[in-house]
């Protein structure tokens, strides 16, 4: 019976996997299709868009 268990929840993650890799897939192809360029919509991660003030407000730290 734990092994019919285990064989489920393995089937269950790898299926969820598939699932999710269909969609996005399928996202990214349509977008190919359709022109666009999915890598130029990266945000490039700068200190500045870190408000640390605007946080100390928040959690109201002195």
């Amino acid at each position: 019976m734990r092994v019919d268990k285990f064989k489920d929840e393995i089937e269950s993650f790898t299926m969820s996997i598939f699932i999710i890799l269909v969609l996005l897939g399928g996202i990214y192809l349509s977008g190919r299709i359709a022109g666009v360029h999915w890598e130029e919509y990266w945000l490039d991660f700068s200190w500045t868009m870190f408000n640390s003030e605007e946080i100390k407000q928040m959690v109201k730290i002195k």
